[in-house]
This record gives structure tokens, sequence and C-alpha cells, in this order.
């Protein structure tokens, strides 16, 4: 799947909100490429509520994209219990830009799990604010799990 020079206000590319009950998984690999959105140039994900579960098995990969506000390839915005995400699949981010935070992946998760199990990579992505390639707000008991991140400091925010 290919989404190539998409403007969209809430993900530039691809938008998901769910409130309910939902199993979605990603297998195959997915390029975003000069996508602009205001937030989440390339995805935008919204989950709240109860029984959400999304895995994310296949290569993303994000290239050239940009946000008016926060996360200049990916947004994700986690809330309430049992809400889990596992993103297993391999994630690239190249020249990616955000006015305001995290420049390749914005993350908030309030009561929620996200774990990222593989690699990620940014490649000169860039925040005005904080959170260059990865900016993260955890609260309410919010888990982000990470294994393979390696990131230099000026890459990355996390608030908890």
């Amino acid at each position: 799947m290919e989404f190539i020079d998409c403007i969209g206000g809430l993900g530039g590319g691809l938008y998901i909100w769910a409130s309910q009950k939902l199993i979605l998984v990603m297998l195959n690999k997915i390029i975003f490429q000069n996508c602009t959105g205001t937030f989440g140039g390339g995805m935008y994900m919204a989950l709240s509520d109860i029984s959400i579960n999304i895995q994310i098995t296949g290569e993303l990969s994000f290239d050239n994209c940009s946000c008016t506000y926060y996360g200049g390839g990916m947004y994700i915005t986690l809330s309430d219990i049992d809400t889990d995400v596992q993103i297993t699949g391999e994630l690239s981010f190249d020249n990616y830009s955000s006015a305001i935070l995290g420049g390749g992946i914005y993350v908030s998760s309030s009561g929620s799990q996200l774990s990222f199990e593989n690699k990620i990579q940014f490649i000169d992505c860039s925040s005005q604010n904080s959170g260059g390639g990865l900016y993260v707000d955890c609260y309410d008991e919010g888990t982000i799990r990470r294994s393979n991140l390696c990131l230099d400091a000026k890459w990355w925010y996390i608030n908890y």
C-alpha cells in the first residue's frame, strides 16, 4: 500500500480512529511519501475506550512528510484502559519535520500500552520544539515499551 503526495488535516496519508472494540493488523509494507497533515503528516491514530488491539508487523516507511503541529510522520494518541498497540515491524523516518513536537513520531499515552519491538530509524527529522525524531508523553499509568531503539539525545524527548 502506498500513500504518495497526500494532504489531510488529521493524517496526511492514513487516519485511524476507534473508540470501541477493534482488532487491526497491518502485515505488509506501507509507504508514506511527500504527505502533509495538520497532525500526523503520514499517519494519524487515535484510540480510546476499551478492547482495542492494533498490531503493526509489516514495514512502515515514511519519506519526506511534514505536519503543522505534532507528529511529522506519525501521530499516536492512546487513552483509557485495555488499549494495546504493538509495533513489531520496522519503522523508517527520512526527512520529517514538525512545527511543534515530534518530527518523526508524536506519542501520547494515558492508561494504555504501546510497544516498539523492532528497529526504528530516524534520518534528518526535526521539530522546532522537542523530539526531533520521537516525542513521548505518558500519564495516568500509560506505558511505552521499546527494544532495539537507539537514538542520539537530540532526537528524542520523553515526558513521564
